[in-house]
């Protein structure tokens, strides 16, 4: 839906003649973002499942590989190596959602294949 309605929503945010010359770059942004939408969920849910299952740590290990370390170098080998600058940040982010979310889904559902969920008594 973000797709087909682009253009109404980049309205939304430059409505006003000092921001209409945003309005294209918006709508393009709108349309590269929607392709990693599918693969955020994984990493929220597992990181929650993470904090469900009291390693917090690992919660906040995914944060930080996610935000800091593959956001950053997919930005900038994509906005600055590659010289794509804006439109090149705007695909860094798409390639991080899209690998983090990956890796932690399946960081977390080996993690489940390992947890022992043997009754210990604490219950």
């Amino acid at each position: 839906m973000v797709v087909i309605f682009a253009d109404n929503l980049a309205y939304i945010f430059s409505y006003s003649s000092d921001a209409q010359h945003l309005s294209g770059k918006i709508v393009t942004f709108l349309r590269i973002q929607t392709l990693s939408l599918p693969f955020v969920p994984l990493g929220m849910f597992t990181s929650s499942m993470f904090k469900g299952v009291r390693k917090g740590k690992l919660s906040l290990i995914v944060t930080i590989i996610r935000t800091i370390i593959f956001q950053v170098a997919f930005v900038l080998l994509l906005g600055k190596v590659f010289n794509l600058g804006l439109v090149g940040v705007w695909w860094g982010i798409v390639g991080t959602n899209i690998l983090a979310g990956l890796s932690t889904f399946l960081w977390g559902k080996n993690f489940i294949k390992n947890l022992d969920l043997v009754d210990s008594g604490n219950c």
